[in-house]
């Protein structure tokens, strides 16, 4: 099952802390989280596993935001265009 709900606490580079209560205030990923996935993911799409430039990645939501997915870490992958727009609203 995927369950992503509950509270979601961020430590944001500037030192502050943001806590969110589900990951559903936003769909747009901050950029330090970009940047984050991007790392995580070493540069490579998580589906095809091509390098993609940081200014060209994609970041996707495993869980479709329009099917109740989170903007949150562990329900985002980077992603080439390509793969994302391939995907579209399917679950992973």
């Amino acid at each position: 099952s995927h369950s992503l709900s509950g509270p979601i606490t961020t430590h944001n580079p500037d030192g502050t802390t943001t806590v969110t209560p589900n990951g559903r205030e936003t769909r747009r990923c901050p950029q330090f989280l970009r940047e984050d996935i991007y790392i995580r993911h070493k540069g490579h799409c998580a589906y095809c596993n091509t390098l993609i430039p940081l200014q060209y990645a994609h970041i996707d939501h495993l869980i479709p935001w329009s099917k109740g997915g989170t903007t949150t870490p562990r329900n985002l992958v980077l992603s080439c265009s390509k793969c994302n727009y391939r995907k579209g609203t399917k679950t992973v």
